[in-house]
C-alpha cells in the first residue's frame, strides 16, 4: 500500500512486507470501536491530527465505532491526578500526548530534510563531471521541493476535497467509506464519527485510546493514518484502505481452514498484538472481524 503514502521530496519510503497490514478502528457488536488486526500475506505470518485509531489485519472492511484500545501508558498520570475529575485528567493526558506527537514529528521531519540535504550533497561531491553551477541549481531544486513539501503538509483538508466510491462498513458511531482523493486520485478508507452518539454514549475516551495508537505508531501492524480533520458534525479519519476484508469473510467463505493456514494467520495476530502492546495498549476486541487482509 506504499503506493498511496504521500511520500517526501526525493525521500525513499519504507517498504512493508507485501501481504499483512496494521491496526485500524473498527466497531464491534456492542457498539463501541474496535480495532482491527492487520495481516500480511508475505513470508511471515496500516497522530495525530485526527480522532481513533484500531489494530489492523485488513481494515475498511469493519464497521465504525469506539475504540477497544486502553491506554497502559498514561496510567501512572491518571492515577497521580487523584481528586480531579475524570474529564479533566483526560484532557491534560491527551494534550500530553498531543504536544509529544506534534514536536516528535517536528524533529523528525527537520532531521529527515537535512539527511536528504546531505545524501545530495554527497552524491553531487562524488559526481566527477557535474559543473558547480548544475550542482548548484540541484541543491536549490531540493530546497523549493521541500519547501512545497511543507506546505502542502499544512494545507486544510475538508471532506469536499474527496470523492465517495461507496459505503464499505456502517457501526454505531458512523460508517467507513471507500473514497479518491481528487487532486491526487489515490484511493483511501474515509472513516467517518458523529460527535454527537460518541459523546451520547460515553466512548470519547475510547476514541481518544484508539486515536492515540494511529497517532503515535508507525507499526507494519497498524493501519497508516494519512489525514484528519472535523467540521461541526463529523469526524473524519482517512486511511489506508487494505482491500482484502476481514478474517471473518474468509472464514464464512471457507468455512474450515488448514491447519498450516490457520498457524499463519495465528501467527500475524500475535505479532500484531506484540506490536501494539509494546506502544502501551491493549487491543480489548480481538474477533476474525476486526483482523484486517491486504490485497496479497
Amino acid at each position: 500500500m506504499s503506493e498511496y503514502r504521500d511520500s517526501a521530496p526525493n525521500s525513499s519510503n519504507t517498504s512493508r512486507t507485501p501481504g499483512s497490514r496494521p491496526f485500524t478502528p473498527n466497531t464491534g457488536d456492542e457498539g463501541q470501536p474496535s480495532p482491527a488486526l492487520s495481516v500480511r500475506s508475505s513470508h511471515s505470518v496500516q497522530s495525530l491530527h485526527s480522532d481513533v485509531p484500531a489494530i489492523n489485519m485488513g481494515m475498511a472492511n469493519m464497521g465504525v465505532g469506539g475504540t477497544s484500545t486502553t491506554s497502559l501508558v498514561d496510567e501512572p498520570f491518571v492515577r497521580s491526578a487523584a481528586g480531579y475529575p475524570r474529564a479533566t485528567v483526560e484532557k491534560a493526558a491527551v494534550g500530553k500526548l498531543k504536544l509529544e506527537a506534534f514536536y516528535k514529528d517536528l524533529m523528525g521531519q527537520c532531521i529527515e530534510r537535512n539527511q536528504r540535504r546531505k545524501d545530495l550533497e554527497q552524491r553531487l561531491i562524488e559526481e566527477s563531471g557535474s559543473s558547480d553551477e548544475r550542482k548548484q541549481r540541484q541543491l536549490q531544486n531540493l530546497g523549493a521541493k521541500e519547501g512545497g513539501f511543507m506546505r502542502l503538509r499544512r494545507t486544510k483538508l475538508s471532506v469536499t476535497d474527496f470523492q465517495t466510491v461507496k459505503v464499505i462498513g456502517r457501526g454505531a458511531f458512523g460508517e467507513v467509506r471507500l473514497v479518491q482523493k481528487r487532486d491526487t486520485g489515490k484511493i483511501f478508507a474515509m472513516k467517518i464519527l458523529r460527535k454527537t452518539e460518541m459523546i451520547k454514549k460515553d466512548q470519547l475516551a475510547h476514541v481518544r485510546a484508539e486515536r492515540d495508537v494511529l497517532a503515535e505508531s508507525d507499526s507494519m501492524w497498524v493501519v497508516q493514518l494519512y489525514f484528519s480533520f472535523q467540521d461541526s458534525r463529523n469526524l473524519y479519519l482517512i486511511m489506508e484502505f487494505l482491500p482484502g476484508g476481514d478474517l471473518m469473510t474468509m472464514l464464512i467463505k471457507y468455512d474450515i481452514f488448514p491447519e498450516d493456514v490457520t498457524r499463519f494467520y495465528m501467527a500475524e495476530c500475535v505479532l500484531a498484538l506484540e506490536d501494539v502492546h509494546r506502544l502501551g495498549f491493549i487491543h480489548r476486541d480481538i474477533k476474525p472481524d476486526n483482523i484486517l487482509i491486504d490485497k496479497d
